[in-house]
């Protein structure tokens, strides 16, 4: 329910467990072991968020648009 979970789970940029699910972490972490094709198309997908939504140039495009002030 975290904003991280949030983000997570709209995006699909990497996986979540229960805080104190030892077995779940486990279950999950053998299972990204052996599936590295997902675990790098999270991480294009994380990369893309976040150069879209949190970059340093995007997050002032925002800001200089909130002043009304085009780039």
């Amino acid at each position: 329910e975290s904003t991280v979970g949030q983000l997570i789970a709209k995006h699909g940029v990497g996986w979540q467990v229960e805080n104190g699910d030892v077995a779940g972490l486990r279950a999950l972490l053998q299972g990204l072991q052996s599936d590295r094709a997902s675990v790098a198309a999270a991480g294009r997908r994380a990369r893309a968020v976040f150069e879209e939504h949190f970059d340093r140039p995007g997050q002032v495009r925002k800001v200089l648009a909130l002043c009304g002030i085009s780039t």
